[in-house]
């Protein structure tokens, strides 16, 4: 059997299945978005996390989404997308004996007499094209350490994490710290080891990095996280995909791999079998690899870190700028423009500042309607960015500034997409929702109209 949540839009009857639900929400208070799909109709907030509230109504083509407060929304986990659903309202929980996996997204059956529309994995795959907010692994990482319960002498606590397609398991013990891979730099150092990928800087700490899905030959891609290895004063990483769960395991469900070096004990978990990371051996890598470290700033689990945001104003909307990013502020009346003609997609020009030339980049062009630009004085700001290992420098022309803000790295959300969008995350700050601007989604409009 399968439980399905049956709701209504419109006239019609839809479900999804229950496994796919993460939570049943009222939609209390939205929150705008810029520059996503028409579908997408804001945000929403829920236990601490964001999600963009999509339009059903929209996608299935059976009219606009009105007033949307006080109506009902299901947020949904569908393969690596979370998002919420704006619905009428909730019909009911039922109980189907199965649904069919061919290669149609929508299923019609008949329930109790109702006719219902069973919307399918794929169906939201292929028509909602969002990206999952998801919050700064700062929170995350927390949640995990904080998760590792004491254990009586016959169990072990497993941090479970996927290496390509396979899952993996590596003893909670011996992982110090886990850190976002994107914040790690790499230095220039060559290894010789094909798993070894560079020397790294990750919270100022020098770190070998180890590719771990190019050593058990699963996966040559870096992973999206690194756990962080300690024996005595040395220090080593360790690159694996996304963290699943944290388990703890009776040692007498451990069985034994005869003849393995590396993964030489595993455990049955969901009717999969799951290769343990052997500690023996993570050890040798830690004395081989490791480096010592002579960090004083030591991250611990309950350090607090902060971001900086500059709050700009683009045509009454209000935006969130990572200051590490800004070099510099000028008004737009103090400085030489040479205005483009075109005008694509909101370049503005070339703007001259201190004997240095600047593409201009002109936000209250991409943010206004049919690019009518309101007047007034505006300021130009010279942001440097990161762009696949290179320095970008171009300049932004925004409203005004209306503050600086230092946040929590708690309460930063990033978007976690394969394809790029003019907004990377949100900031939450004293109840308001700040939409982060994406930089090198800017450069590549750059690049793309030079």
């Amino acid at each position: 059997m399968v439980s399905v949540c049956t709701f209504k839009v419109n006239d019609s009857i839809f479900g999804v299945n229950v496994d796919n639900v993460k939570w049943i929400v009222d939609v209390e208070k939205v929150y705008d978005v810029e520059f996503m799909p028409e579908y997408i109709v804001g945000e929403i907030k829920q236990n601490g996390d964001i999600y963009f509230l999509v339009c059903l109504k929209k996608i299935l083509k059976l009219g606009e989404c009105g007033d949307i407060k006080n109506k009902s929304a299901i947020i949904l986990s569908i393969k690596d997308k979370d998002f919420a659903i704006l619905i009428d309202e909730i019909h009911k929980i039922e109980e189907i004996e199965h649904i069919k996996y061919n290669n149609d997204k929508i299923e019609v059956i008949n329930l109790d007499e109702e006719v219902v529309e069973i919307l399918k994995e794929d169906f939201f795959y292929s028509n909602v094209d969002v990206p999952t907010i998801k919050p700064t692994f700062q929170k995350q990482k927390d949640k995990l350490l904080q998760s590792v319960v004491e254990t009586t002498q016959d169990e072990i606590s497993l941090i479970l994490f996927k290496l390509g397609k396979e899952i993996f398991a590596i003893d909670a013990s011996i992982v110090q710290f886990v850190e976002v891979f994107e914040d790690a730099k790499k230095g220039v150092y060559i290894p010789k080891e094909e798993f070894i990928e560079g020397v790294y800087l990750v919270k100022n700490r020098l770190l070998h990095i180890v590719n771990l899905g190019k050593l058990l030959h699963v996966d040559k891609q870096l992973g999206e996280n690194i756990f962080i290895l300690k024996k005595e004063n040395l220090h080593l990483g360790l690159s694996v995909g996304k963290i699943l769960n944290i388990v703890n395991i009776q040692t007498e469900h451990i069985n034994i791999a005869r003849g393995e070096e590396i993964l030489n004990r595993f455990f049955i978990y969901h009717n999969q079998i799951i290769s343990i990371i052997d500690n023996k051996y993570l050890e040798k890598l830690i004395e081989e690899y490791g480096i010592t470290s002579n960090n004083k700033d030591e991250v611990s689990r309950g350090t607090t870190e902060y971001e900086e945001f500059l709050i700009v104003r683009v045509d009454g909307d209000r935006f969130a700028i990572k200051m590490e990013y800004i070099k510099g502020i000028h008004e737009e009346q103090d400085v030489h423009i040479t205005r483009s003609l075109e005008h694509k997609e909101g370049i503005e020009g070339i703007v001259a500042i201190d004997s240095r030339s600047y593409l201009l980049f002109d936000l209250e062009y991409l943010a206004s309607e049919k690019g009518e630009i309101q007047k007034g004085e505006r300021l130009i700001l010279i942001i440097q960015t990161d762009l696949d290992g290179k320095l970008f420098d171009f300049a932004l022309l925004i409203g005004n500034i209306d503050e600086i803000i230092q946040v929590p790295k708690d309460d930063v959300y990033i978007v976690l997409s394969q394809k790029d969008h003019f907004i990377k995350g949100t900031v939450d700050y004293h109840d308001e929702v700040f939409n982060i601007i994406n930089t090198n989604w800017i450069v590549k409009q750059l690049q793309k109209n030079e």
